[in-house]
């Protein structure tokens, strides 16, 4: 039941998060927005995670490697371009375009990591999937008025986050520490990168208004914090696909809330893409066998 009540707070902050990054986009650059929603979950993480867990910091150099590894791809290369990309493309697109993750996530289980095997129906479910991105970009219609590179950019984020899904159950297995642990080590890795980085990518003019403020607030200790937190977790207990369909309930809410509060619109080819993706998910989770040799 927790782990449920975790999963659907990951697909509401999924939903409501390019919302918040439109906003705080008002009145920051993208690179300070990614800046402080790094550094606020950070925080979150730092004040919720000693209390559930204990400060068995990993000493091999090997297993800091991994851990930043999956700092650069599950947070400071994701949310670099996410809100690179919210500069020129739609809300409501932007969250469909994540809908990728889980195929994302099954392609790197059973390709590169070789723990599961694709069958018949899954290969299918996959070309579904590549044919609904294809939808979605609209290219005979000059990518339907969006943005190519900003297009780019938010399905290369969904790509690393697909990743970032598969390795971290991965390395779950490999060492004994709790998903939330992790999550606060992945976020204290990806600080310091963003610290180190802050003279190229935060520095400049900044207009802090309350609703700047506010949604800098929210995407950063919950919508950054606690939903990467929650997502570890459900990685942990249900495994990457499972967890990774999270991105298919996101689309809706982000939909409603970009046609109702930012006045965007939802086209044919748009409405069909996102269909696409979304029956593609039970076609490339259905029949999965592990491998003999899985770590599973």
């Amino acid at each position: 039941m927790f782990v449920s009540a975790q999963f659907t707070g990951v697909c509401f902050v999924g939903g409501t998060g390019f919302f918040f990054i439109s906003v705080a986009l008002t009145g920051l650059s993208f690179g300070q927005v990614s800046w402080f929603r790094i550094l606020l979950g950070c925080v979150a993480m730092l004040l919720v995670v000693p209390l559930a867990s204990r400060f068995d910091i990993p000493k091999q150099a090997y297993v800091w490697f991994q851990i930043s590894i999956l700092a650069m791809l599950n947070l400071v290369v994701p949310f670099f371009l996410l809100s690179w990309s919210q500069q020129s493309i739609p809300t409501g697109l932007a969250t469909m375009y994540m809908s990728f993750v889980p195929i994302a996530a099954v392609l790197f289980s059973t390709i590169l990591f070789r723990v599961e095997k694709l069958s018949v129906v899954q290969i299918i479910g996959l070309l579904v999937g590549i044919a609904g991105i294809a939808t979605l970009l609209a290219p005979w219609n000059g990518s339907g008025g969006a943005d190519l590179w900003g297009s780019v950019a938010c399905l290369s984020a969904a790509v690393s986050i697909g990743f970032s899904f598969a390795y971290t159950r991965r390395l779950l297995n490999q060492i004994s520490i709790s998903a939330s642990f992790l999550a606060l080590l992945e976020f204290c890795v990806a600080t310091v990168v963003m610290l180190a980085a802050t003279p190229w990518i935060s520095l400049g003019e900044a207009r802090f208004s309350l609703s700047v403020v506010a949604s800098l607030v929210i995407l950063g200790l919950i919508g950054t914090g606690f939903g990467v937190m929650w997502s570890l977790n459900v990685v942990q207990a249900w495994g990457p696909s499972r967890a990774s369909m999270s991105t298919l309930l996101s689309p809706a809410i982000g939909l409603s809330i970009g046609i109702v509060f930012l006045g965007e619109s939802l086209h044919w080819y748009q409405a069909l893409g996102g269909t696409a993706l979304v029956l593609t998910v039970p076609l490339m989770n259905s029949a999965r066998h592990p491998r003999p040799d899985s770590d599973q």
